[in-house]
């Protein structure tokens, strides 16, 4: 379970790299790689710190969504395994 929670953590943050990586001159930018990462304009900061903010922003944001939905199927799966072995268990 850690294991799997630390890589879709770490999958959050890159996606959310991967929607930003305009501003470090590299176009892989994709509305599916951070679906809750806004699109923002500012004219305030050079273009690498915006980069680093902003995958730090949205990458937390991206993180928590895909931790909290590993969570949620992680769930489902044991409980439906749970659900089996109870009701192999009890035909015997």
């Amino acid at each position: 379970m850690v294991k799997g929670t630390i890589l879709l953590a770490a999958t959050g943050f890159v996606g959310a790299a991967i929607f930003y990586s305009p501003y470090v001159a590299l176009n892989a930018q994709t509305a599916l790689t951070c679906p809750l990462c806004p699109n923002i304009t500012s004219g305030q900061a050079s273009l690498t710190a915006k980069f680093v903010l902003y995958a730090l922003i949205g990458g937390t944001k991206n993180a928590a969504l895909l931790v909290a939905l590993g969570c949620i199927v992680w769930g489902i799966v044991r409980t439906v395994k749970c659900v089996k072995r109870s009701t192999i268990g009890s035909n015997s």
